[in-house]
């Protein structure tokens, strides 16, 4: 597969203002990803929105602009909206992390965090961006018409549900109770 820089690793952006994390990540990261380095938010917008990297991992705390600045610019222009984001934090209440995630963060992930986590939380972004991208150059192409895709477990199972209520629609049974159990 190829990716934004045209190579077989992905551009992994890292906004982070703290030279010792800066360099635990790249050390950690460098072999599985292309990594570039913006050292505050209002750098890592500037970055994000000249080399549209893969993927992005933000923290919270930085000077000029915050992760949550970064993130809600990001996700709101529709150059970079597709790009995943982790947002990387100290900050650990439930406002915070709902804060990130009302702003557009695909991810959220603690300090100190597990360095297995970090790679798996990293190439699940990544799939599902994959599997997005392969849906919709899909379902634009005209031949896909032709070769329907393998529907997939969600797609079967709400064409299941449709069905159960197509069928019972004028039925007084037809409540959640019944269609919990034809499910």
């Amino acid at each position: 597969e190829v990716f934004t820089n045209g190579q077989e690793r992905p551009v992994l952006l890292v906004i982070e203002d703290n030279n010792d994390v800066v360099a635990y990540l790249t050390s950690i990261l460098r072999k599985e990803y292309q990594v570039e380095v913006a050292k505050n938010g209002q750098d890592g917008i500037d970055q994000a929105l000249k080399n549209i990297p893969d993927i992005i991992i933000t923290d919270i705390m930085m000077p000029e602009k915050d992760g949550y600045e970064v993130c809600e610019t990001l996700k709101t222009d529709e150059r970079t909206s597709h790009i995943p984001i982790i947002m990387l934090t100290a900050k650990a209440t439930e406002a915070d992390r709902l804060t990130g995630l009302k702003t557009g963060a695909d991810d959220y992930l603690m300090k100190p965090f597990n360095k297995e986590e970090l790679f798996v939380r990293l190439e699940k972004l990544l799939e599902l961006r994959r599997k997005l991208q392969a849906r919709y150059a899909l379902a634009a192409d005209p031949l896909q018409k032709l070769m329907p895709e393998e529907p997939s477990l969600d797609e079967r199972f709400l064409e299941k549900i449709r069905q159960i209520i197509e069928e019972k629609i004028d039925d007084a049974d037809l409540d959640i109770a019944y269609l919990c159990e034809k499910v």
